[in-house]
């Protein structure tokens, strides 16, 4: 037995030194190959890093390769796990390349690359790109009103969910509302069968075991959507999302993808939605991370004014999204959630901007600028800053067009113009007003005559400027074209005529007609128009002082009775 055992010693030793006189006779660079050879065979096993590195370090004592780190063994491990898919030489002068067919995943909102999702907690970012998944894998044609030109056939579409973020009972939850998992009894849910679930449990994260997985998936399943949920939860330890070592994860992440595209949901930094930023540098952490994907795609919650301060409004269903940064324009959009997985689009969220800052506007008015505002919100067309002058005035008052109380509320007015709340365009020598956006009233049909259009009588005061101009700051403005009615038949009726001061059958302050037999009955016009909705100045050039006749109108006749004047 003793000599057995010695025989085999000497065997092994001779086989030893056989193999170090071996190793003494390869060069560096035939070592360093064997090695790496070895690496390559370890990449395509499913180990974890621990075992693959200690594999690699006793495989470069046999090869006389010493002073090796750690650090540098899974770094030759990673090159191996790169080799294993087709690479490219940097490109020439001249040279070509090919590039993805269907650069959209989601046309305008993902790219077929590396999306950040960022929002605040509870917005709905998991139920969103479930939502999506969903949708993708089932082969639909659109999503939220959006193209999803994939030309994958939906039976080789997958989907690897790494929701560390979430227990797997959670996931059953946000999952079921839309298909992707399927619940058997109360305490067994299946799992779609082209998805594949690493929820809390599992502890997958963004390290070299985490990445090397998702690698060989994505070798597996060629085009298919990774979603990481989130970030934070994913990074590796000893990596701070406010440093920008944060990045070095996602772009080892994007290098892992392959041909498939993917999402990460990543949170927002506090305040995030009540300065309307949802997009670009709202997330949290360092701003390399946004710089590290394809497409950074904000969902916030809608806010409105509270008490003067912007407010998120929780209960409300609609979300705004918001996709920007490379490969095409902004989109910004109004979504909404109905509670059981389906999302809709409500369009375009200029308008609910524009209402937004309305309402911060509005919380920061004075009270005689919210006074001023409420009269022309309560008018329901154009108001001359007489007549809001006039409705503001105390009880008892009365207007005066040269006092504090007039210069104060075009002063208002003005403000409130300057600001975007109201609009405002010159009529005669006024200025008329209404709140901005408000669309003008139909004009009422005229019933008496069906031949004939809307018919306006110029009224006001001899001595009013605007009345001259043939513009009334009570009644709709008119053109200067009209029609002369030669016909007695067809002339128009006593409350459609204008009548001219000096005529025969002319009564201050009465509308009373000429007689028939006045030579000018027949030149009156009547006004038959609509009027524009727009370019209400009147020219002035017709203005005259009481004091001043016009030259083209008739003398005015003596009042009966009239004394004659006294002799100088």
């Amino acid at each position: 037995m003793t000599d057995s055992l010695a025989q085999m010693r000497r065997l092994l030793g001779e086989e030893l030194k056989t193999e170090r006189e071996e190793r003494q006779q390869l060069t560096f660079e035939q070592r360093w190959q064997a090695l790496e050879d070895h690496a390559a065979v370890i990449a395509s096993l499913p180990w974890p890093v621990m075992k693959a590195t200690a594999s690699l370090a006793s495989r470069a004592s046999e090869l006389d390769l010493h002073r090796i780190t750690a650090r540098q063994l899974e770094q030759l491990l990673e090159d191996a796990q790169r080799r294993q898919r087709p690479t490219s030489a940097p490109i020439e002068p001249g040279g070509a390349f090919r590039i993805q067919p269907t650069p959209w995943a989601v046309a305008g909102l993902f790219r077929h690359g590396l999306n950040l999702l960022v929002g605040q907690p509870g917005a709905g970012k998991s139920r969103l790109a479930a939502a999506c998944i969903a949708a993708w894998l089932r082969g639909d044609q659109a999503w939220l009103g959006l193209d999803l030109p994939c030309e994958l056939p939906v039976e080789q579409r997958h989907s690897l969910i790494v929701g560390t973020d979430q227990p797997l009972e959670d996931w059953s939850l946000t999952l079921a509302p839309v298909g992707l998992v399927q619940r058997l009894s109360p305490t067994e849910v299946q799992v779609h069968g082209r998805l594949t679930l690493h929820g809390l449990e599992a502890g997958t994260q963004l390290d070299v075991d985490g990445l090397a997985l998702i690698r060989r998936w994505c070798d597996e399943h060629p085009g298919g959507v990774v979603l990481v949920d989130s970030l934070a939860a994913c990074l590796p330890p000893g990596i701070d999302e406010d440093k920008p070592a944060a990045a070095r994860p996602i772009h080892a992440l994007q290098d892992a993808l392959g041909s498939s595209w993917g999402l990460i949901t990543h949170h927002t930094r506090k305040g995030a939605g009540r300065d309307g930023n949802i997009g670009v540098g709202a997330g949290r952490g360092s701003s390399a991370i946004d710089g590290a994907v394809s497409r950074v795609i904000g969902l916030g919650l809608i806010h409105k004014i509270e008490n003067g301060v912007l407010q998120p409004q929780e209960s409300d269903p609609r979300r705004e999204l918001l996709s920007t940064k490379r490969g095409g324009r902004t989109l910004h959009l109004v979504i909404r959630s109905d509670g059981d997985g389906y999302w809709s689009n409500e369009g375009s969220a200029e308008d609910l901007k524009r209402q937004e800052r309305a309402e911060r506007q509005r919380a920061n008015l004075t009270d005689a600028q919210t006074d001023a505002l409420a009269v022309l919100e309560d008018a329901s067309g154009w108001l001359t800053g007489r007549q809001v002058a006039e409705a503001l005035l105390p009880a008892g008052e009365e207007y005066d067009g040269k006092g504090s109380h007039a210069a104060n509320c075009r002063r208002v007015l003005k403000r409130l113009e300057t600001i975007g709340l109201i609009e405002s365009q010159r009529v005669g020598l006024d200025r008329a007003f209404r709140v901005a956006g408000q669309q003008d009233q139909p004009a009422a049909p005229n019933h008496s005559n069906a031949s004939r259009v809307d018919e306006f009588d110029l009224g006001g005061s001899n001595s009013s400027n605007v009345a001259a101009q043939g513009v009334s700051v009570v009644r709709r403005p008119v053109r200067n074209c009209s029609e002369v009615f030669e016909d007695p038949g067809s002339e128009p009726e006593a409350d459609q005529l204008a009548l001219l001061p000096g005529s025969p059958g002319f009564e201050q302050g009465a509308n009373t007609l000429p007689n028939q037999s006045d030579p000018l009955r027949r030149s009156l016009r009547t006004i038959r128009t609509t009027p524009p909705a727009h370019d209400l100045t009147g020219g002035g050039s017709e203005v005259f002082e009481d004091e001043v006749d016009d030259p083209a109108w008739l003398p005015r006749p003596e009042p009966p009775n009239a004394s004659p004047p006294a002799a100088a």
